[in-house]
């Protein structure tokens, strides 16, 4: 599958992709600087964990169906979350002084890749 075809089977990807980011770019700009104690503490906090995995999965998707591999199972996709949230979870800290392990993240995490693969994935 290539080109316009590729790009064809792929559009909930993209979209989902462009909408992490605009929704980061959110969080960043306004979402963190809330009047409301509650709301400023979760996107500080957990709204990008949330985020994440609707933007690297995506990504994953796209790539594997390169391969003609794309996800076609959730256990597939919630490996890759696995992956990803241990190497963050476990490695950031190592990397980044000011990154701490926090099991609430794996929840966020888990939880954006559900919705991923409930809205993204539908008849998979």
């Amino acid at each position: 599958m290539r080109g316009k075809a590729f790009f064809h089977g792929r559009r909930r990807d993209i979209f989902c992709c462009a909408a992490a980011a605009l929704l980061y770019l959110g969080n960043r700009l306004v979402f963190i600087h809330s009047d409301l104690a509650a709301v400023r503490y979760f996107c500080r906090c957990f709204f990008n964990d949330l985020l994440c995995p609707l933007f690297f999965l995506p990504i994953c998707d796209m790539l594997l169906a390169c391969i003609d591999r794309p996800f076609r199972r959730a256990r597939t996709v919630f490996f890759f979350t696995l992956c990803a949230s241990l190497l963050w979870e476990l490695a950031g800290p190592l990397i980044n002084p000011r990154s701490v392990f926090d099991p609430l993240d794996f929840l966020c995490y888990f939880a954006g890749a559900a919705f991923y693969w409930r809205c993204v994935c539908p008849g998979r």
